[in-house]
């Protein structure tokens, strides 16, 4: 079992995690497309100075892609979910 200052503790990174998550897919920046032509393979990206106290001083980049399945959701839920199935 976990003290009550460990759980607190374990409570403030989560909180402090997910902030650092939505600041970094935040709509308020601004997001470009990296394409090689093509729609399909279309990139976005964004960056950030990190300014957070306590945090190493920097710039944070994201980058996000997407692909379409030919797959239900469930489908694609339990490829992801079995590692020997993954690689499929």
């Amino acid at each position: 079992t976990y003290s009550i200052e460990a759980r607190r503790n374990i409570m403030h990174l989560a909180r402090r995690m997910v902030r650092m998550f939505s600041l970094s897919i935040s709509p308020a920046g601004s997001w470009s497309a990296l394409t090689d032509g093509s729609a399909d393979d279309t990139v976005r990206i964004t960056t950030r100075k990190s300014t957070e106290p306590g945090q190493p001083q920097g710039v944070i980049i994201c980058g996000v892609s997407s692909t379409w399945l030919p797959l239900s959701h469930i489908q694609v839920f339990e490829l992801l979910r079995c590692e020997k199935r993954r690689s499929q």
